[in-house]
């Protein structure tokens, strides 16, 4: 017959009448050890449990006991909770039976630090998932086995890490497996970890083989050719290596050269040296093979046979001492440091055009662009119009003159057709024309024309004579092409250039004389000019747009306007008159009750002319109340910085009169 199935480990305590029991060494929840339904005993008495709260603590219905401490109990398991079906009896027979083939694992609850000692039989294992920890029953007893857990790898240890058993660290070369759980205790700390690998004793030291180096107390003198020196046995150095030998007291002296070597004789054919005097205290190094050059990179180029000869085989532009260098060589040193060669002409990229066009383009003296003029001579029946013309493609100066032939004029003759420059003495006093130490100038020209051949550049002086001149050539694979032509021209001696405020060169490029291309024999032929610069020297740098302000402030100097500069001299404005005056005349009075000031002082006093702003009338002053065009009485200049105007109207009217004005200073 089977016992009735119960638990009794531990004590207990329970107040008389009290409805709570509560355990010492007791396991009620775990495991299903007690269940709500079973029966509490202690001594005489039986009361049902009504619920199992957890480990130590049970609720009973009211003790009808005295209160006790410290007892013994039983806990009868005959709860109905713990009756299952016929079917699921038979399925727990079978795994029941298969389990007790050597007894099933006890399982330890995390909250436990060992088995409940009323569980498993002897040779049966209890194990702590959590932990790994393994216990065997044995004698009644549950005896601890160890840890079965695997390894987890932590990489380097550290000391914020919190590790738990089985965790595995390096350090110092050796690995760790933590035996307790910790943070911050250093490995090998024998409490916490355990060694799993230590790092392996060095090897031992092998034998030493051949070296370079080695000494030598052989008296030799620093030089070339064969030195033999008397050094150590079994050295590394093949025969053909390159050894330098140094002095251990001074090692700027030494000498360097292909060896042989051969028991304790090193002999080398030195062919590089510094320093000097004889020495008996060398060290020998294995050195690499000097290059193809003799010079050493310690000395800085200092062993240069010559620094300025190597420097002008270089192109190297130096500044320690006087250097001939070319023309082109010049250019490309001032182009390197940001230095612009002074170009001479006045407005060659042809954009400043403050007559806009007014004068008729065939008249001798005429000003397509500022500061450049026309001049026909003897054209006969030739005709041809000249103007200002936007540059058909991008990327150099926006602007150029165009010559367009309207008339052919078959035969050159005695006739001449030039565009000319006159540039002001000051302006070209350095160049030193006229003088025994006069400079060759370079003129650089972008030119497109329709006819092949030869053209002249030609400069003369203020009298027209002393004409120095050289030429271009378009070739007929240049035709109507962009191209940019130079010419050098040597500087005159003779003669007088002057070097004031007159002109100091006539510079003149020309399109027509005996001998040259004639682009006037046919109708419709162009000749553009753009892109123009004097140079000193022999060689012209590439051309550079200016500033239009700049350039503009440059061409006033010589032709000024007092009105906007898209406005032709003789076009009504309606409005906006640079001189006026408002007020009750009487008689002859100063137009606007001051002097007009040129914006920009002349190179000398120059010719002023007024125009009436409302009609452009020439030589007239605008009066608007009387809707009528006045005459000035006089014009009087102030030298070159400004102008008085008079006019007469009839005393006691009232008028309010105004004018526009140029100032004309051309050389």
């Amino acid at each position: 017959m089977t016992a009735l199935s119960s638990y009794s480990t531990g004590t207990v305590a329970v107040s008389a009448d009290g409805t709570v029991v509560t355990g010492t060494g007791t396991i009620w929840s775990s495991a299903g050890n007690v269940k709500p339904g079973d029966l509490f005993q202690s001594g005489h008495y039986v009361v049902p449990i009504t619920d199992v709260t957890d480990d130590t603590h049970l609720v009973i219905t009211p003790w009808p006991g005295a209160t006790i401490s410290g007892a013994t109990y039983a806990v009868y398991k005959v709860s109905q909770q713990r009756i299952v079906g016929e079917t699921y009896a038979r399925s727990v027979d079978q795994l029941v039976g298969a389990l007790n083939t050597s007894g099933f694992f006890v399982f330890v609850d995390i909250n436990q630090t060992t088995p409940d000692p009323s569980l498993g039989n002897d040779g049966q294992y209890a194990m702590q998932p959590t932990t790994g920890k393994q216990w065997v029953k044995s004698g009644g007893t549950w005896v601890y086995q160890g840890i079965y857990k695997a390894f987890q790898v932590k990489g380097a240890w550290s000391g914020a890490t919190a590790y738990a058993s089985n965790d595995v660290v390096a350090l110092n070369g050796s690995s760790y497996v933590c035996i307790l759980d910790h943070t911050n205790h250093t490995p090998p700390n024998s409490t916490y970890w355990q060694v799993l690998a230590s790092k392996g004793d060095t090897g031992a030291i092998g034998l030493t083989g051949a070296g370079y180096g080695g000494t030598s107390t052989t008296s030799l003198a620093v030089g070339t050719g064969s030195k033999a020196f008397t050094t150590q046995a079994g050295l590394a150095y093949q025969n053909g290596a390159r050894v330098r030998a140094s002095s251990a007291a001074n090692t700027s002296n030494w000498m360097e050269g292909l060896a042989t070597y051969s028991g304790t004789t090193l002999t080398m054919t030195a062919d590089k040296t510094n320093g000097s005097g004889t020495l008996a205290d060398w060290n020998l190094n294995v050195v690499g093979q000097p290059g193809a050059g003799d010079l050493t990179a310690a000395n800085n180029l200092s062993d240069l046979a010559s620094a300025a000869t190597a420097s002008t085989n270089l192109g190297v532009v130096r500044y320690g001492g006087a250097q001939s260098l070319t023309a082109a060589q010049q250019a490309q040193a001032r182009a390197n440091i940001g230095i612009t060669k002074k170009n001479y002409i006045i407005n060659g990229a042809m954009m400043v055009s403050q007559e806009n066009g007014t004068t008729a383009g065939t008249t001798s003296g005429y000003y397509p662009v500022d500061q450049w003029s026309i001049q026909p001579t003897s054209m006969g029946s030739g005709t041809f119009s000249v103007a200002q013309i936007a540059a058909s493609t991008p990327g150099g100066s926006p602007n150029r003159i165009r010559l367009t032939v309207t008339a052919a004029q078959a035969t050159v003759g005695s006739s001449f057709c030039w565009l000319q420059q006159k540039i002001e003495g000051y302006r070209v006093a350095d160049l030193l024309y006229g003088s025994a130490s006069a400079k060759a100038v370079t003129v650089s020209l972008g030119v497109k024309t329709s006819v092949a051949g030869t053209y002249a550049v030609q400069f003369l002086n203020a009298a027209s004579t002393d004409a120095v001149s050289g030429s271009f050539t378009i070739s007929a694979g240049e035709v109507n092409t962009d191209v940019v032509k130079t010419v050098t021209i040597a500087g005159p001696t003779g003669n007088t250039w002057a070097k004031d405020n007159t002109v100091g060169i006539l510079m003149q490029v020309m399109l027509m004389a005996a001998g040259q291309a004639n682009i006037f024999a046919t109708n419709g032929n162009n000749f553009d000019l753009f892109d123009v610069g004097i140079y000193e020297g022999g060689a012209a740098p590439s051309f550079v747009v200016p500033s239009f302000a700049e350039e503009l402030q440059l061409c006033k100097r010589y032709w000024e306007k007092s009105y906007n500069y898209s406005t032709p001299p003789t076009a009504a404005t309606a409005a906006g008159a640079e001189c006026s005056f408002f007020g009750s005349a009487s008689g002859s009075f100063n137009l606007g009750g001051v002097s007009p000031r040129f914006k920009k002082a002349k190179r000398a006093a120059p010719t002023v002319t007024i125009y009436s702003d409302l009609t452009g009338a020439t030589n007239k002053i605008y009066d608007r109340v009387n809707g009528v065009d006045v005459t000035p009485t006089t014009v009087d200049l102030i030298g070159e910085n400004g102008f008085r105007t008079y006019c007469s109207v009839t005393a006691g009217t009232q008028v309010a009169i105004s004018c526009h004005w140029t100032a004309n200073a051309r050389l």
